[in-house]
């Protein structure tokens, strides 16, 4: 990556190993997470997932989505819990 267009991406060369990582499109990522395009969109238009805009098109970083997803995961239970009241 370009000095340059690594500031502007706020990434640099070492977060990637010296070489970019391929973009997904909104429809390889809702193909690879098995959701809905809308809501790979809705995600994109929330904020909620990492993308970048690049003029009307907006892409993923494949390893940025795994690492939100990492974010995302939860450890589950040890147990079950049953909460049942018979009143």
């Amino acid at each position: 990556m370009s000095g340059e267009f690594s500031e502007a991406m706020g990434v640099s060369g070492a977060d990637y190993g010296g070489e970019m990582e391929k973009f997904l499109t909104p429809k390889q990522l809702s193909e690879l997470l098995q959701v809905d395009l809308s809501t790979v969109y809705l995600w994109t238009h929330t904020e909620f997932i990492p993308h970048y805009k690049l003029g009307r098109c907006v892409r993923f970083i494949e390893g940025d989505v795994q690492e939100w997803l990492r974010h995302r995961k939860s450890a589950g239970r040890r147990t079950m819990k049953y909460d049942i009241n018979m009143s």
